[in-house]
C-alpha cells in the first residue's frame, strides 16, 4: 500500500498536498510510534511502505534500525532484515552497518541499555526533543523480571544483527566497540556471542580501549596549566612537568588517550547494574540462598550462646563454600570476568583515565558513605521475615571473594597502587586497593574479604604464599603508607583492628618520616593510638620532619590528660627535646600562659572552659610528680615520684632473677638515699650509673597455634600481665562460645579465652616468674579455648 492510501484521511484534514509532506508525516509517525514503544503499529507501517527502512531522524541520524535495536525490539527488527533481503533493489541500497551523527551501528545500540548512554548531541541540537523511549518505569512492573527479559532481547537483537552482517568491529565518534557496551551492561552471553562469531585478534579484546577525551574539560585543564606572571618559577617547572606527562598518554591523531580502560575495567564499572544483577540471581536461585543464609544465621547466633561452637562453626564453612559455587557458577559478573581473563585481558592495566587497575575500579564504585551503603544493602520491596536483606548482603560478600580469587588467579598484584588520572588532579589519590578499603567504614565489608581471602590463601599455600600474603599486607601507596597507615589517618577503628589482626605491622614509617601512631594522635584518634602503643608502636619515636615531636609532645600540645597519662604508663620519656628544644612539660606550660588563646583556637574541644583549665592544672601536677629515671647505659623509664623506689626495684627484680644481685643493684642506687630523694623532688630527670642489667624492652616473636606467621611485639614491661594484654590487643579468639569484648578485663580475657601461653619449644608460661625466661626473639605460640 502506498503512503498516500495510508495518510488520506490524515491528508484531507491537515492540507498536505505534497508528496513529500506525506513521506514526512509518515517518518513522523512511524518515529512516534517507536518512542512509545508500540512495535505493532510499527510493524504495521513498515510492511505498508517498505521504503520506511531509510526513514532517519535528523538530529541524531538514526534509523529506524537503530531505533527498534535500542529497544530490543526483536520482531521489527527481523521484520526489518526480512523486507530488505526479500528485495534486490533495497538490499543494494540497504547498509545494515550504517552509522548515525555519532558513529553508532543498529549492533551499538543494541549492545546499550539506553540512548543517551552512547548519544551526545551537538550544543545547537541540544534544544530538540531526544528520541527517549516511553518504557515502562520499573516500579510499575517486576524490575527484575523486566531485566531479565530485557537481557534476553538484547542477546537475540544481537544474534540477529550479526547473523545479517553486522560488524562487531567498527568503532562509534567515542571509539567504543559494540563489545565494550556489552561489557558495561555485563552481558556476559552478549559478550561470548561477539567474540564466537567474530576473530578476537578483529574486536582487540584484550587491548585497552583508547578512550576520547572530553575536549571540554581537557581544555579547561591546559588553560589553568599555561604560563602566568603571578606564578614562581617552581610552579611554572611543575605545570610544564605535568603537561608533558598529559601529553605523553595522548595519541594527537586520534585525540584520545593511548592506554584506556579494558573490557575488565567495563565490567566492574556499575554498581548498580551489580546489584540487579545479584538480585536477579537471587530470585532464580531462591530456594538454596534462602536456606544457606537461613542456616547462616542461626550458626553465628548459636555460636554465641551456645557450648557447641564447633559443629556450628564447621557447618558455617562448609555453607559458605556452597554460597561461593552458587555465586560463581551462575553470577554473570563471575562468568563475564572469567571470560575476559581467558582472552588475555590484563588485570593489571592501568587506566590512564582513571589511573585505576579493574580490580581498584571495583573496589571504587563501593559507597563512600554508611547512608549510600544503607542504600546499596536495601532490596526494594525486600519480605522482612525471610531475612531478604541479609541474603543480599551475603551475596554481596560472597561476590566480592570470588572476584577477588579470579585476580589472584590470574596474576593480579594487590599490592599494586594506583596511579594520577589523565587529568593529574591534586586531588588524586594513588593508593593500594587494601588502602582503598581502609579509608571508609562503608567499605569495611571489602576489606574483610580481601582479608578474609589473603588468609585462606596463606593458610592453604606454602611458604612462597606466606611472604606474598606479608607483601600485600604492607603494601605501600606512593608516600610509603601502607593500609594501616590510612586507617589510622582517617580514623577507621574497625579497619585498623581488622589489619593488626591480620599481621600488619604498627612501626611502619611514611615517607615523611611519620609513624601510625604520630598519625593517629595529630587527629586526636585517641582509642586508635592506644591500640597501637598496646600492639608494640614506639612510643619514643620523634617524627624526621618539623617539628620532630614524639608522641608524648603530641599529646600535650593538644592537652590530652587521659593520652599524657597512658604514653608515660606505656614507657614514653619526659626528657625528650622536638626541634623547637621543647620538653612535653614545656608545651603545656606554655599553654597554661594563654589559656584562653588556646581554648579558643580549640574549639572542638568537648571541655567546658572551666573543665579544660582544671584538665590544664592536672597535667602541670601530672608532669611535676613524675620523674625520669635514667639507668645509665641500661634503661630510661618514667615513675611517679611518690613510689620510685619500688618502680625501681620492680624493674631491676624483672630483669635479674638472682635475689642476690638484684639487692646488691639496690644497695647501689640507695647509698645515698637522702641524697636522692631531694634530687628526685627537685628534679624531673635522675641520671643513675648502673652496669650489667639486660635491656628494660624485650622484642619477642608472637602467634596463635593456627597461624603459620608470626608477628613482632614489644613488652614494654617484664609481667605476664602486660603480655596478657598485648595478645588481647593483638589477636582476635575463635572458635569460641564467648566473644571478646574490649570492655573485658585482662584477667576476664585469660580466664574466658586462653587455654595455654608456650615459650617455643615446649616452655609454659603462666606467671611473672615465667616471664624472666623470655629474650628477644623468643617465639611464643597461643592457644585459645
Amino acid at each position: 500500500m502506498k503512503i498516500k492510501e495510508i495518510n488520506e484521511d490524515v491528508k484531507e484534514v491537515k492540507g498536505i498536498n505534497s508528496i513529500s509532506d506525506e513521506n514526512q508525516l509518515v517518518y513522523s509517525s512511524i518515529f512516534k510510534h517507536l518512542n512509545r514503544g508500540e512495535m505493532d503499529q510499527c510493524i504495521e507501517l513498515i510492511e505498508r511502505d517498505h521504503s520506511l527502512v531509510y526513514s532517519t531522524e535528523d538530529h541524531y541520524g538514526m534509523t529506524v534500525l537503530h531505533l527498534a535495536s535500542s529497544l530490543k525490539m526483536r520482531r521489527l527488527v527481523k521484520v526489518i532484515l526480512d523486507i530488505v533481503s526479500d528485495d534486490d533493489l533495497l538490499s543494494r541500497n540497504f547498509d545494515i552497518n550504517k552509522q548515525d551523527n555519532n558513529g553508532n551501528t543498529s549492533l551499538h545500540y543494541a549492545c546499550a541499555s539506553s540512548i543517551s548512554e552512547i548519544t551526545s548531541p551537538n550544543p545547537s541540537q541540544q534544544q530538540q526533543i531526544s528520541p527517549t523511549p516511553i518504557v515502562p518505569e520499573p516500579s510499575d512492573i517486576n524490575s527484575f523480571m523486566y531485566l531479565k527479559e530485557k537481557k534476553s532481547n538484547r542477546y537475540s537483537v544481537v544474534e540477529l544483527l550479526l547473523e545479517r552482517g553486522a560488524s562487531p568491529t567498527l568503532a562509534n565518534k567515542t571509539n567504543m566497540l559494540p563489545i565494550h557496551l556489552a561489557c558495561k551492561e555485563i552481558d556476559y552471553k552478549t559478550v561470548e556471542l561477539l567474540i564466537e562469531n567474530n576473530d578476537d585478534q578483529d574486536i582487540k579484546i584484550s587491548e585497552p580501549h583508547a578512550k576520547v577525551l572530553d575536549a571540554f574539560n581537557f581544555s579547561l585543564l591546559f588553560q589553568s596549566l599555561q604560563p602566568s606572571i603571578y606564578l614562581t618559577k617552581h610552579e611554572k617547572e611543575r605545570n610544564e612537568k605535568k603537561k608533558d606527562i598529559i601529553l605523553s598518554k595522548i595519541d594527537p591523531s586520534l585525540k584520545c588517550v593511548k592506554q584506556g580502560p579494558t573490557c575488565l575495567h567495563y565490567s566492574l564499572s556499575s554498581l548498580k547494574k551489580i546489584k540487579d544483577l545479584t538480585i536477579s540471581l537471587f530470585i532464580n536461585n531462591n530456594d538454596s540462598l534462602a536456606s544457606s543464609t537461613s542456616s547462616l544465621s542461626s550458626s553465628s547466633s548459636s555460636s554465641s550462646h551456645s557450648s557447641t561452637s564447633s559443629p556450628n562453626t564447621s557447618k558455617l564453612h562448609q555453607q559458605q563454600s556452597k554460597d561461593i559455587n552458587i555465586v560463581e557458577r551462575n553470577h554473570p559478573l563471575i562468568k563475564l570476568i572469567k571470560l575476559l581473563l581467558q582472552k588475555s585481558c590484563k588485570p593489571n592495566h592501568i587506566d590512564e583515565t582513571t589511573g585505576k587497575t579493574a580490580f581498584q575500579q571495583f573496589i571504587h564504585i563501593f559507597p563512600s558513605d554508611e547512608n549510600e551503603l544503607n542504600e546499596f544493602l536495601n532490596v526494594p520491596n525486600a519480605d522482612s521475615e525471610n531475612n531478604f536483606n541479609e541474603i543480599f548482603k551475603e551475596m554481596i560478600k560472597v561476590l566480592i571473594f570470588s572476584v577477588t580469587r579470579l585476580f589472584h588467579q590470574y596474576k593480579y598484584d594487590f599490592s599494586l597502587p594506583s596511579e594520577k588520572s589523565i587529568m593529574e588532579s591534586d586531588k588524586d589519590i594513588e593508593e593500594t586497593p587494601l588502602g582503598q578499603c581502609s579509608m571508609y567504614t562503608s567499605k569495611l565489608m571489602v576489606l574483610e574479604q580481601l582479608l578474609n581471602f589473603f588468609n585462606q590463601t596463606k593458610i592453604q599455600g606454602n611458604e612462597s604464599s606466606e611472604e606474598n600474603y606479608q607483601r600485600v599486607i604492607d603494601s605501600l601507596n606512593n608516600r610509603n603508607q601502607p593500609a594501616l597507615f590510612i586507617a589510622c589517618s582517617y580514623g577507621n577503628t574497625k579497619a585498623v583492628d581488622l589489619l593488626l589482626e591480620a599481621g600488619s605491622s604498627p612501626n611502619m614509617l611514611d615517607k615523611f618520616g611519620c609513624s601510625m601512631l604520630h598519625e593517629s594522635l595529630n587527629f586526636k584518634h585517641y582509642d586508635i593510638a592506644k591500640k597501637l602503643i598496646l600492639c608494640g608502636s614506639d612510643v619514643n619515636l620523634p617524627m624526621s620532619v618539623y617539628p620532630q615531636s614524639t608522641p608524648l609532645h603530641i599529646a600535650a600540645s593538644q592537652a590530652c590528660f587521659d593520652m599524657c597519662h597512658f604514653l608515660v604508663d606505656h614507657g614514653s620519656l619526659l626528657n625528650v627535646y622536638d626541634s623547637e628544644k621543647q620538653t612535653p612539660k614545656d608545651i603545656i606550660e606554655k599553654i597554661s600562659q594563654d589559656l584562653d588563646g588556646f581554648f579558643t583556637s580549640n574549639s572542638t574541644n568537648d571541655l567546658s572552659e572551666q573543665e579544660f583549665k582544671e584538665q590544664i592544672q592536672d597535667l602541670i601536677d601530672f608532669f611535676q610528680y613524675h620523674v625520669q629515671i635514667n639507668l645509665v647505659q641500661i634503661s630510661s623509664f618514667v615513675v611517679f615520684k611518690g613510689d620510685y623506689k619500688q618502680k625501681i626495684h620492680q624493674f631491676l627484680k624483672s630483669k635479674e632473677r638472682n635475689p642476690n644481685i638484684v639487692d646488691k643493684y639496690m644497695n647501689e642506687v640507695f647509698k645515698e638515699s637522702d641524697k636522692l630523694d631531694a634530687l628526685i623532688d627537685s628534679s624531673n630527670i635522675v641520671q643513675i650509673p648502673l652496669k650489667e642489667v639486660k635491656t628494660m624492652t624485650k622484642r619477642i616473636k608472637i602467634k596463635t597455634n593456627q597461624d603459620s606467621l608470626f608477628k613482632y611485639v614489644n613488652l614494654y614491661n617484664q609481667t605476664y600481665h602486660h603480655l596478657l594484654n598485648v595478645i588481647r590487643n593483638r589477636f582476635k579468639p575463635i572458635n569460641n562460645n564467648i566473644i571478646a569484648t574490649s570492655i573485658e578485663s585482662v584477667e576476664q580475657f585469660e580466664k574466658n579465652h586462653i587455654k595455654s601461653i608456650i615459650l617455643l619449644p615446649n616452655v609454659l608460661i603462666s606467671d611473672d616468674k615465667d616471664i624472666e625466661f623470655i629474650k628477644d626473639d623468643d617465639e611464643i605460640q597461643v592457644e585459645f579455648k
